[in-house]
């Protein structure tokens, strides 16, 4: 399992994220904990959420990390006019 985070708190979100699976006896034996080296940081505190919606949509199409913050701005609102239109985009 790989952990996406654009925020500061690498470590800290790893080892939540092992102590609920430790916590549910759940994590199988299989599966190994690390993060991801290839998604930007986020510069503020307040583009986690357009982060987190473009890394998922990177994930789910199989594509290379696109976020960064220089891109939050276009990001922002290609994802307004598919909430809008209800209608995605098409990727590349």
């Amino acid at each position: 399992m790989t952990l996406v985070d654009s925020g500061n708190a690498r470590d800290n979100g790893l080892t939540l994220v092992s102590h609920f699976f430790e916590s549910m006896d759940e994590m199988p034996h299989s599966w190994t904990l690390q993060h991801s080296k290839e998604v930007a940081k986020q510069t503020n505190g307040y583009d986690c959420g357009v982060h987190m919606c473009q890394n998922a949509a990177d994930v789910a199409y199989d594509l290379p990390f696109s976020c960064s913050p220089n891109k939050v701005h276009a990001i922002r609102k290609a994802m307004t006019f598919e909430i809008l239109t209800g209608a995605l985009m098409p990727r590349e």
